[in-house]
């Protein structure tokens, strides 16, 4: 059932390319279940074709040389690593959060043995994709939204690209971690060190918010015309500017994540 499901969930994504890996007959002459499943999704697909272009209005932008994968799985016993053995970075924390936002609990699929994370949850529908730094304006232009879900290089031709793209229209959102690479900024919005915070709370418009452990959150140099949407203290914790026809959104905080580490994985 759950196979079946994830076959038909490539379907409606409009994948390209799309199947399973093996187990396709009983012997030499009978199809598996799974060699049913696919070969009726195979007429499924023929009857009713091509289903259109998938609507994602969101990227998650990350650097080009980033080598983030999925936090855990069963093809390995080592947990949050990249390039297959480098332990995560606080970027690749936040590329994960990010993910486990729009898909909560992702991370379980293919570590748990049972069926948890392999469709999970969508409270904001299936509305982002993934891109790298070398993408090009007119690929970013079709995105109202372009969240920087990575740390980025030091890049000019970067820094252009993204004040391009909020000039025509788009509405970036970049944390610190990635802005205090530039050191120009964006649009005269710099980042700067870090300063610890332990017991101030962060006050949204109406709403004050309590962290629960000790984060950081770096000093922004901002224009006057910019708007200061949230402060944690006498520090501006998210800052906005608006410029041509979109917007910028900068978060002070590096990277999203505290500084104490978080509780064991339990026992499979």
């Amino acid at each position: 059932s759950l196979l079946k499901r994830l076959m038909y969930t490539q379907l409606f994504y409009n994948c390209s390319a799309l199947g399973f890996e093996s187990s396709m007959t009983i012997g030499k002459d009978k199809l598996s279940p799974l060699g049913i499943i696919q070969q009726q999704a195979a007429k499924w697909s023929e009857r009713y074709g091509n289903l259109g272009t998938m609507y994602t209005p969101v990227a998650l932008l990350h650097d080009f040389y980033a080598g983030w994968t999925f936090p855990r799985h069963f093809y390995s016993d080592d947990v949050y690593r990249v390039w297959g053995n480098l332990p995560y970075a606080d970027s690749d924390y936040l590329t994960d959060g990010l993910l486990n936002l729009i898909y909560p609990g992702y991370q379980d699929a293919s570590y748990y043995r049972d069926e948890r994370g392999f469709i999970a949850p969508t409270p904001y529908g299936d509305v982002a994709d993934c891109l790298l730094s070398d993408a090009p304006i007119w690929l970013l232009r079709q995105y109202p939204v372009v969240i920087v879900a990575d740390e980025l290089q030091h890049s000019a031709e970067v820094k252009d690209k993204l004040e391009a793209y909020v000039e025509a229209g788009g509405r970036l959102v970049i944390t610190a971690g990635s802005l205090r690479n530039m050191p120009e900024g964006l649009f005269g919005i710099t980042a700067q060190g870090n300063d610890t915070i332990s017991s101030t709370e962060v006050v949204c418009g109406n709403r004050n918010i309590s962290e629960g452990q000790p984060f950081a959150l770096a000093r922004l140099c901002y224009p006057q015309k910019a708007r200061v949407i949230s402060r944690c203290g006498k520090m501006a914790a998210a800052v906005e500017l608006s410029s041509g026809k979109g917007s910028l959104l900068v978060l002070a905080s590096p990277f999203g994540v505290g500084f104490e580490a978080q509780k064991p994985l339990p026992v499979r």
